[in-house]
């Protein structure tokens, strides 16, 4: 559970870092209210969970790829599936923590907003 909460602690700094350097960066990103800071900083961080966690969705054709196919042929003493897995489940993990950590800075968003 440590564990976790610096996680979260880190990812939320470095988002916020990332969106006041945009904010300071690009013109258009301007940002004039705090709940827009905390708005973004979950868009940024639910942003990488989605290009990173699968949700549970195989691909359909990763496996029939011919030149996948052959590599598995080559190296028929490697367990791809198991690594396959492995990476799957790494991804699926950090994905997962990513939402977690963004979840504190909408409900922050929430609050503000409702005050």
């Amino acid at each position: 559970m440590l564990k976790l909460i610096k996680f979260m602690l880190v990812a939320n700094i470095i988002a916020t870092l990332s969106v006041w350097l945009l904010s300071q960066l690009i013109f258009q990103f301007s940002i004039n209210h705090p709940t827009d800071y905390l708005f973004y900083i979950c868009i940024v961080l639910w942003g990488i969970a989605g290009l990173v966690w699968d949700g549970g969705k195989r691909s359909k054709n990763y496996d029939l790829d011919r030149a996948e196919r052959k590599t598995q042929s080559i190296v028929s003493g490697y367990d791809v599936k198991a690594d396959k897995h492995q990476q799957y489940r790494e991804n699926y993990h950090f994905g997962l923590k990513m939402f977690i950590s963004g979840l504190p800075s909408l409900l922050g968003c929430i609050i503000v907003s409702l005050l």
